[in-house]
C-alpha cells in the first residue's frame, strides 16, 4: 500500500487467525512481558493501570490520602482516572534528554510527603533512572517505570522499579491492550498478592467495551479501503484538555485484543525492525530538508520506535515544516497533551513545554510503507 495511516492496520488474514483463537483463549498473549518474579496483568490502558496501583497503595497505607509524583513531560488524559480519585499531583522538571531533574525531584521529596513516583522511557529511549529508583527506596516510595514507549520488557536485572506499565495497543494492530508488571517483593505475605489480584479482577471483569473495540475493527477495514483516513494536526498548539476516562476504553482488555495479541506476538521483532526502517527513513527525510532539526531524545538509547520526534530550531522553521508535512500529508502528530499545571508554571517547566511546542513526530507503524516514505527523497 501506498498511503500514509495514523494507526497500524490489521491484516485480513490476522482478523481470520485471530478469529479462530477466539474459542480457546489462554493467557500466552502475555509470555512475551512475562518477567521472573513478577505479577502480570492485562488491563485496556495504563492508565487504568495507574488507577489499580494507587487504589492498592490507599488500601495498603489505611490512608484515604495519596500523592503521586509524575514528569512534567507527560500526557493529561492518562491521568484522567487518578483525578477522579481525587489524589493529588504533583510535577517534577525533566532535563534535555528527557531524564528527571534529580536536584527538584530531592527537592520536592524535602519538602512533600509522596508515595508513588513515576518515570518513563520516552519514545522507546531507555532513560537512566538509577538515581530516581535509589531516592525512592531510600525514601519507601513504590516507584513505577512506564514503558509504554517500548515493545519488548528489559532484562530482569535492568529493571528499576516496583511497578512497570507495558501498552502493546500502542504498537500493534489492537484496539485496546495494556500490561502492568508488578515485581512481588512489594507483597509481604500470599495474601496481599491474592488481595492484588482481586482488586485487579473487581476494576476488569465486568467492564470491558466490546462495542468500541468491533467499531475500531470496522473503522479500520473501512482504511484499508482508504476510507476514513486522516493524517496531520488540526491545531498545533492548543490540545484537548480530557480530565475524565468517559472516552476511554473500560478497564477489561476485550477478548477481540486478547486474541490479535496471542497471534501478533509471533512476529513482534519483525515489527520492531519495521518500525526501526521506518523511522531512520523519516530521519533521512526530515533532516535533509530541515539540516537545523534534531532528534528526540538520546538515540544512542532507543531500544524501539514508538514515535519518531524532531525537535525544530525557531518557529518560522516549525510553521514551515507543519505546512510541507500538512501539504504531503505525512502522518504527524504532538506530544503530549500538558497537563494545565504544567502550563499554568510555564517558567518552572519550561523544558517540558519547549519540546512540546517546538517538536513535531511521526508515526513509525509497519502499516506505513518504507519505499512510500524515501520516494520523497
Amino acid at each position: 500500500m501506498g498511503r500514509f495511516t495514523n494507526a497500524p492496520l490489521p491484516s485480513i488474514n490476522l482478523i481470520k487467525k485471530s478469529l479462530l483463537k477466539r474459542g480457546r483463549l489462554r493467557n500466552d498473549f502475555l509470555n512475551p512481558w512475562r518477567i521472573n518474579d513478577h505479577l502480570i496483568l492485562p488491563l485496556s490502558r495504563s492508565a487504568w493501570s495507574l488507577k489499580l496501583i494507587a487504589k492498592y497503595k490507599i488500601i495498603q497505607s489505611n490512608n484515604s490520602s495519596l500523592s503521586i509524583l509524575v514528569p512534567s513531560y507527560f500526557c493529561n488524559s492518562s491521568l484522567a482516572p487518578l483525578r477522579e480519585m481525587k489524589v493529588s499531583l504533583v510535577f517534577y522538571p525533566i532535563k534535555k534528554n528527557g531524564e528527571p531533574d534529580i536536584d527538584e525531584v530531592s527537592n520536592i521529596l524535602a519538602n512533600e510527603k509522596i508515595d508513588i513516583i513515576i518515570g518513563v522511557h520516552f519514545f522507546g529511549s531507555r532513560m537512566n533512572f538509577t538515581e530516581l529508583s535509589s531516592i525512592a527506596r531510600k525514601c519507601n516510595i513504590w516507584f513505577v517505570e512506564d514503558f509504554a514507549h517500548l515493545l519488548n520488557p528489559p532484562k530482569v536485572d535492568k529493571i528499576k522499579s516496583d511497578f512497570q506499565l507495558f501498552s502493546p495497543h500502542k504498537f500493534l494492530p489492537i484496539p485496546d491492550g495494556a500490561l502492568l508488571s508488578i515485581n512481588k517483593r512489594i507483597f509481604e505475605t500470599d495474601t496481599e498478592e491474592s488481595n492484588f489480584v482481586e482488586l485487579h479482577k473487581s476494576l476488569v471483569l465486568k467492564e470491558r467495551s466490546y462495542s468500541k473495540a468491533y467499531l475500531w475493527l470496522l473503522k479500520r477495514l473501512l482504511q484499508k479501503l482508504n476510507f476514513g483516513i486522516k493524517v496531520g494536526i488540526n491545531d498545533y498548539y492548543h490540545d484537548e484538555q480530557i480530565n475524565n476516562p468517559r472516552s476511554f476504553f473500560k478497564p477489561g482488555m476485550t477478548n477481540l485484543s486478547q486474541s490479535l495479541l496471542s497471534v501478533l506476538i509471533e512476529d513482534l521483532e519483525q515489527n520492531k525492525l519495521s518500525r526501526q526502517e521506518n523511522a531512520h527513513a523519516w530521519k533521512r527525510l526530515v533532516l535533509n530538508r530541515y539540516p537545523s532539526a534534531k532528534v528526540l531524545f538520546p538515540e544512542q538509547a532507543i531500544e524501539s520506535y514508538y514515535l519518531i520526534g524532531f525537535e525544530f530550531s525557531d518557529e518560522e522553521e516549525l510553521k514551515e515544516a507543519l505546512r510541507w508535512f500538512d501539504l504531503k500529508k505525512f502522518p504527524v502528530c504532538t506530544w503530549p497533551d500538558l497537563p494545565q499545571e504544567i502550563l499554568d508554571n510555564n517558567y518552572y517547566f519550561r523544558q517540558s513545554i519547549r519540546l512540546r511546542n517546538n517538536s513535531i513526530f511521526f508515526q513509525v507503524h509497519s502499516s506505513i510503507d518504507k519505499k512510500t516514505i524515501e520516494s520523497f527523497l
